[in-house]
This record gives structure tokens, C-alpha cells and sequence, in this order.
């Protein structure tokens, strides 16, 4: 989500009305995968509520003291990112080489 945040509760209010106050899912999340942890310390997912009915998932009510989880979606890759670090890590080794070389001449 955009703004990991804690929200006052609303009684029978969705998923959907707590995902919205949270500034909704970022592109990095992986929309079919959230999920609920009751305070009771149960879970409820998506994959859970398939069934004769197909029950809509996002309209579950909330009730005092569950969190909702939107898991990162672990197949999207940040070229820039990646790019980034490892340039990084060449950088950070070739001035180690060069302060060591220098300072044993």
C-alpha cells in the first residue's frame, strides 16, 4: 500500500473501504494475494473464499483489531534498482583496490 498506516476502526466497513484509507495498492503489490489476520489470530485469504457462491473477497467486513496484509509481488524487477546496487558494489570495490594498492606502494 502506499501509506502503511493504522486506521480507527469502522464497523461494517470492507476490506476495500481500509485499503482505500491506506492510499490503495502500489503497483509492487500483489492484489490477489491479500489476505486478513483476525485478532483472534486466524487468517482469511482470498484463495479461502472460492466456493459455490464466489463470494467477493474485498467486501469481507473488517472487525476490530485485524490487520490486513497485501504481500509484495516478488516477480516484478526494478532494472533501475538492480542496476543501481550492483554499480554500487563495483564502485565500493574498485576504490577498496585503489586505496589498498596505494597504500602498500
Amino acid at each position: 500500500v502506499f501509506n502503511q498506516t493504522s486506521v480507527v476502526y469502522v464497523p461494517n466497513k470492507t476490506i476495500d473501504y481500509y485499503l482505500d484509507r491506506a492510499g490503495g495498492a502500489t503497483a509492487n503489490g500483489e492484489a490477489g494475494g491479500i489476505f486478513i489476520i483476525h485478532a483472534d489470530g486466524s487468517v482469511t485469504s482470498r484463495k479461502q473464499n472460492r466456493g459455490f457462491l464466489l463470494r467477493d473477497f474485498m467486501r469481507t467486513p473488517i472487525d476490530r483489531g485485524d490487520t490486513i496484509l497485501v504481500p509484495k509481488d516478488i516477480s516484478r524487477f526494478s532494472w533501475l534498482s538492480t542496476t543501481k546496487d550492483i554499480t554500487e558494489i563495483l564502485f565500493k570495490i574498485a576504490s577498496t583496490t585503489g586505496i589498498t594498492i596505494t597504500a602498500f606502494k
